[in-house]
């Protein structure tokens, strides 16, 4: 049975110590953060979803990521990595996505919906993924990728190509 983490410096703490036995996804479950621990570090956008950058290591990077109003990222992999997000306000969704071999092109086959309190899992074996705000109050979420994202591919749905890309748009520290 894990104990619970509700600061952010807890959390930064056992990361340090790796994946342990029952790996991310058990820490992810452990944690209870609530939003006054990370307000400190919120950026908001207007017109885009904020990323910042709390910690990076070879293993491993986090970031604080803040929502607005039908704010959406991207449909884009993770180039290989694993992800969980976990929601302290807010609801989001995660829509997924398997790129068809006959035309290339992308069909949403799922969404999930997390909201306060829950946490996500991703990988690009899962699929391609979108992640967007819903609901009416913004969203602030922790998102911690298995060894760091350098650059993803993203699928353009208007015009049907793929690119790659560093993501963004995102503050260091």
């Amino acid at each position: 049975m894990s104990t619970t983490v509700s600061t952010l410096s807890e959390m930064l703490r056992r990361l340090e110590y790796g994946e342990g036995y029952g790996g991310y996804a058990q820490l992810f479950k452990s944690l209870r953060i609530p939003l006054s621990e990370l307000e400190s570090s919120l950026e908001c956008g207007n017109n885009h979803y904020k990323r910042k950058l709390l910690q990076r290591t070879g293993s491993y990077e986090l970031l604080l990521m803040c929502w607005q109003n039908e704010q959406t990222s991207p449909i884009h992999s993770y180039a290989g990595q694993q992800g969980w997000i976990y929601v302290a306000q807010g609801s989001l969704a995660i829509d997924y996505y398997l790129r068809r071999d006959s035309d290339d092109t992308m069909e949403r086959y799922k969404t999930v919906e997390i909201g306060s309190g829950d946490y996500g899992y991703l990988n690009d074996y899962i699929g391609f993924h979108r992640i967007r705000h819903i609901g009416n109050q913004r969203a602030v979420s922790l998102h911690l990728h298995a060894g760091p994202v350098e650059e993803w591919e993203v699928f353009d749905p208007e015009t049907g190509t793929y690119s790659h890309m560093a993501p963004g748009p995102h503050t260091d520290r």
